[in-house]
């Protein structure tokens, strides 16, 4: 047996490895955080759900509707992700299910203040049209973002409704 062999060769390697063993059992039962996706063997054993349906972002500049395929994976990034961070923010879903519970965890809620996102609407739209400017090589006259509502139907996606943000 291997951890035989390992105690009779190297007792400190042997007791490093019966924890990782012990620490990975205890993480899978407990289904809890995933230490790196390298340890935690049921990360894939089971398949993705797709949601019935899906929150999208779509940008307007000038009168033309930004489109996916006319730009790099990295540009179309910066494109779509501030907007996601910057509603995620606003909507206090990120403080929901992250920050609070890590200071419940670690017993410093008193410290919660020091950490609450309070984001100008009117100062993000600036910064946003700037970042748009680097990207695009039109001048921006007019930004409108929408937010819409994509219903998966047999793998086809249609939007339902469609909000203007701005």
């Amino acid at each position: 047996m291997y951890l035989k062999q390992l105690y009779q060769h190297n007792k400190l390697w042997c007791g490093i490895v019966v924890f990782f063993i012990v620490a990975q059992l205890v993480i899978n039962y407990k289904k809890s955080f995933v230490v790196t996706p390298l340890y935690h063997y049921g990360m894939f054993s089971s398949s993705v759900l797709q949601p019935d349906s899906l929150q999208i972002f779509e940008v307007e500049i000038n009168g033309k509707l930004l489109q996916p395929l006319d730009f790099t994976p990295q540009q179309w990034d910066k494109i779509i992700l501030p907007l996601n961070y910057f509603y995620n923010t606003k909507s206090d879903t990120l403080w929901r299910k992250v920050c609070r519970s890590v200071f419940k965890i670690t017993n410093t809620t008193s410290l919660a203040a020091n950490y609450s996102i309070q984001l100008n609407i009117n100062n993000f739209y600036t910064w946003y049209q700037t970042q748009l400017q680097q990207i695009l090589p039109n001048k921006i006259v007019s930004v409108r973002i929408f937010s819409a509502t994509a219903v998966n139907k047999s793998n086809i996606l249609t939007i339902t409704t469609k909000q203007l943000l701005h």
